[in-house]
């Protein structure tokens, strides 16, 4: 299935350039604006520098906590339209192994552009006191579903 191969391809690939702090990488995988959200925040990041600077606060909080993997985990793939793909995922971040945090839900919707996969919108079901992301708060996690079945919504629209 072209969905799920796109899919586990991007979050492969932009797990990976977390881990390797490459943003170049993954700047090939996002479509600018890109809208990025959690649990109580929005963004539209419009311009190469505003990626830039949030993929490095999330890398630096990834690292922060000690984690050298992530594990993410298909839950559910959507077509949205003739050429997006939705999918719900889990993401694990982990050391050594162990898990620095617990697991919690994300979504992005993937646009086939120029070739390949773009990233156009995702929904990171982390709670945070600043927005970009500077710390994952999952421990106060819920009841995730609503704001998953909400952005799964305003996506297909």
């Amino acid at each position: 299935m072209v969905g799920r191969t796109a899919i586990r391809e991007w979050l492969d690939a932009t797990g990976a350039f977390t881990f390797s702090r490459d943003f170049d990488g993954f700047r090939q995988r996002v479509a600018l604006p890109f809208e990025v959200s959690t649990i109580n925040g929005h963004s539209v990041i419009a311009t190469e520098a505003a990626l830039a600077r949030t993929f490095g606060e999330w890398i630096e909080m990834v690292h922060g906590l000690g984690a050298d993997e992530g594990l993410r985990e298909i839950d559910a793939i959507d077509p949205v339209g003739p050429n997006r793909i939705l999918c719900r995922y889990t993401t694990e971040l982990r050391r050594a192994g162990v898990a620095v945090c617990p697991p919690y839900p994300g979504s992005v919707v993937l646009a086939a552009q120029n070739g390949g996969w773009r990233a156009t919108a995702i929904w990171v079901g982390v709670e945070n006191r600043s927005f970009p992301l500077t710390e994952p708060r999952t421990d106060r996690i819920s009841d995730s579903g609503e704001a998953i079945a909400r952005f799964t919504r305003e996506k297909k629209t």
